[in-house]
């Protein structure tokens, strides 16, 4: 019996080394007949059964050998991993930590635990393992560029940008390693030295196109750039990337596909949403081709409703190419542009007889295979069309409809009342606060004696980002006792509930806020925007067009003060403002989700004849 079983065994491992793991498998379940409770047999067959995609087999082998050795290492470790192909994060962890003092000196199962805790927002344990990972082995550049990005996720910029200066040392010329230096610059409010760090891989990548499109996004941050040098700069990637082919129509009825990295908790979701939810169904078949790495409750919403749901995260673009044809769509809609983790590539093929830009990204693709852009008159007057290669298409209101939770905190006071002073906020992303705007919000505060200035962003976790973002308004005469600057919250509505402390939201310019507006004007707060040419500079403006409150909108830096100013001596119009803008909001075509998806399927039905 010994021999029989000690040649199966090695009949196994002679199998496993050829990689001929069902083999393998057969013979160990042979000679775990013999010897059922056999450990080095049941890790043998464990590995082979991992190695075929067999998890669950392979899970009951190795919590078959810790139930008779508690703490090996190396099942609790195979464990884990399987718990990550599963999505049971806090199960991988907890095997992680069991396996760990048998790889406490492995720098790959070091960087794999500081990766399961990324995975859950532990940001802290996360880094304390990337960073011993890198102590056992200063030669993982995977360790240094994950180490960098925890950082950024974390708020931690200045940490961030030392792991990835640290990190370039060793590896100069890694182009994710540049990239992100450039987005830790980028969430500093630095896009201008970002942009350097971009263009060096941008011209360096001929088949990959996310360096590029990284670089184009951060370019809607700049001041001093126009709307025809943003065409010139989206039209030289378009000439990069790949040749298309047509797509053919095999059916008759109507299929549109959308093609989103952001079905999930994010700007994109909640403009998303209520279109998703009031499409005709009758007349058409909706398919949502998903990127999304990490879904979510939102994710979970959307798979809910009638569509046919694919998930593209881990396909090639060719292979999401076969899917959308196999599919047989119609109109494929793009809602990210050269947002993170884009698919643009997949509508450079052409694998749709029509295709549209919509949502997502605040210009033209320079894709001359996406036939139309979605938007408004107010956020693309007719001289607009000059700076896209698509076709603009007018929707009669908003470009836009608006979804909120349904709960959201009740309206309050004018703080101006008991403060005894006007509070200004910008709750946007701190790489919308340029300078130009910086010394516009400088000068509106010295003109409104005591005022104060609230802004909001996970940039503020930062010591040094704070400090430098105070040093810009003292350099112009505003004291930081005057400027509070707030954290992320734990939640969507104590965000909403921090623009209780705001009288007046100043946007961004030249990139305005979307979701900002809109939650401000929710929380009955009046937002003043500076209209520029390009899209990126009116989506406020057309926002505050269609609830009825023009008089926010100004057409120079000069009219845009002058309306902070007036607003803020008038506490009386603010505090019925406060009371009337929710309701205006909700009464204004941003909320009509079913009259702007009958327009928007009117347009889908024009396209196709």
């Amino acid at each position: 019996m010994q021999n029989k079983l000690e040649t199966l065994y090695e009949q196994a491992q002679h199998c496993k080394k050829n990689t001929n793991y069902l083999k393998a498998i057969q013979y160990c379940n042979d000679a775990l007949k013999l010897a059922p409770n056999h450990i080095d047999l049941l890790d043998l067959m464990g590995n082979c059964l991992v190695k075929a995609n067999k998890m669950e087999a392979a899970q009951k082998c190795f919590f078959k050998i810790i139930q008779f050795q508690e703490n090996n290492h190396k099942a609790h470790a195979y464990l884990s991993q399987i718990f990550w192909a599963q999505h049971n994060f806090h199960q991988a962890i907890y095997h992680g930590l069991q396996a760990l003092p048998g790889y406490n000196n492995n720098s790959d199962f070091l960087y794999y635990l500081g990766e399961v805790f990324q995975r859950v927002k532990l940001y802290e344990q996360s880094i304390k393992y990337l960073e011993q990972s890198i102590t056992c082995n200063a030669n993982n550049p995977l360790a240094w560029n994950r180490l960098g990005m925890v950082h950024i996720h974390s708020g931690n910029l200045s940490c961030a940008e030392m792991v990835y200066r640290e990190a370039l040392k060793r590896y100069p010329d890694r182009r994710s390693l540049l990239i992100n230096l450039g987005r830790c610059l980028d969430e500093q409010g630095l896009s201008h030295r970002a942009i350097e760090y971009y263009s060096k891989v941008a011209g360096k990548t001929e088949l990959e196109s996310q360096p590029r499109s990284t670089l184009l996004f951060a370019l809607h941050y700049q001041s001093d750039l126009t709307p025809e040098y943003l065409l010139d700069a989206h039209k030289t990637w378009s000439n990069r990337t790949h040749k298309h082919r047509t797509g053919v129509i095999k059916t008759t009825s109507i299929h549109v596909g959308y093609v989103s990295t952001d079905f999930r908790m994010h700007p994109v979701g909640a403009f998303f949403y209520p279109i998703l939810r009031h499409h005709d169904t009758q007349q058409f078949q909706i398919f949502c081709y998903s990127n999304v790495s990490d879904p979510d409750i939102i994710t979970a919403k959307m798979k809910q409703l009638p569509v046919h749901w694919r998930n593209i995260v881990n396909l090639t673009d060719q292979k999401a190419v076969e899917y959308i044809q196999k599919d047989d769509i119609h109109i494929l809609v793009d809602l990210g542009g050269h947002s993170d983790n884009n698919r643009l590539p997949i509508f450079a093929m052409k694998p749709a007889p029509v295709q549209a830009s919509y949502l997502g990204y605040p210009g033209t693709t320079g894709l001359e295979t996406i036939d139309y852009r979605i938007t408004d008159h107010q956020a693309d007057p007719l001289e607009n069309k000059h700076y896209y290669t698509e076709k603009l298409v007018y929707m009669p209101h908003c470009f836009l409809c608006y979804h909120t939770i349904k709960q959201f905190p009740p309206g309050n006071n004018l703080p101006a009342y008991s403060n005894d002073c006007i509070t200004f906020g910008s709750f946007n992303r701190l790489p919308k606060i340029n300078n130009w705007i910086v010394k516009i919000w400088a000068t509106i505060m010295k003109k409104v004696p005591n005022s104060r200035l609230i802004c909001k962003s996970i940039a503020f976790r930062d010591k040094k980002v704070i400090s430098r973002f105070l040093s810009d308004f003292e350099s112009m005469g505003i004291h930081e006792g005057r400027i509070k600057l707030l954290d992320l919250t734990r939640s969507f509505y104590q965000h909403l509930a921090c623009y209780h402390q705001v009288d007046i939201a100043l946007d961004t310019y030249p990139y305005n806020g979307t979701t900002t507006t809109c939650e401000a004007l929710l929380m009955g707060i009046p937002v003043i925007t500076l209209e520029g040419r390009a899209h990126v500079s009116r989506v406020s403006s057309s926002i505050l067009h269609n609830i009825g409150l023009t008089e926010c909108i100004a057409k120079s830096p000069e009219k845009y003060i002058q309306t902070a100013i007036k607003l803020a001596q008038d506490l009386l119009f603010l505090s019925k403002l406060r009371k009337a803008l929710p309701e205006m909001l909700m009464a204004s075509p941003l909320f009509q989700w079913k009259n702007f998806v009958n327009a928007l399927e009117n347009h889908y039905r024009e396209w196709l004849l």
